[in-house]
């Protein structure tokens, strides 16, 4: 049987009863999120970084523009998407490459990573929109861990940022 503990804005929980192979019953609980996307937009070396005043940090961090799938949605479409509605840029989906996908075990969700190696003729920016808040940063990889050495917290993990980038910069 399974009972939803909670529901809320951006997850729900439910419980399980589960019984094992031994006959023991259990119960099981999982955090259910939507399935997001992550965008490494890269330009000769550098990589784009969205800078903007974070509450539960209480000061301006680094992070990388991404979102939540909508249901339907195709994962480069939603990169596509969150891209421009963060940044105001608009990168064709045939620059889009699946770079890294993670499934978290305690977690029901996907998360989905996509590259554009662009020049600036890629790039279509769309007017005065530009980023949604904050500021944009074209952050040098090599700088990156710098970044890191100042303790920067970013919107994803400092474990999966450094992660990313040093497969970036290896490949």
């Amino acid at each position: 049987m399974i009972r939803e503990v909670f529901n809320g804005k951006q997850f729900k929980i439910i419980q399980e009863d589960v019984v094992d192979e031994l006959g023991v019953s259990h119960i099981v609980e999982k955090c259910i999120r939507p399935d997001v996307v992550t965008v490494l937009l890269k330009r000769d070396d550098s990589v784009l970084l969205l800078r903007e005043f974070r509450p539960e940090y209480k000061k301006n961090v680094f992070w990388l523009p991404g979102g939540k799938i909508d249901s339907g949605e195709e994962p480069v479409l939603c990169a596509q998407r969150e891209l421009e509605e963060e940044t105001g840029y608009v990168v064709p989906t045939s620059m889009f490459s699946l770079f890294h996908k993670k499934s978290p075990s305690d977690v029901s969700r996907d998360g989905f990573v996509f590259l554009a190696d662009i020049s600036n003729s890629d790039i279509k920016d769309v007017g005065d929109k530009g980023p949604e808040k904050g500021d944009l940063v074209w952050f040098p990889l090599d700088n990156a861990s710098s970044l890191l050495s100042q303790s920067e917290p970013f919107f994803m993990s400092n474990e999966l940022f450094i992660f990313l980038i040093l497969k970036l910069a290896s490949s």
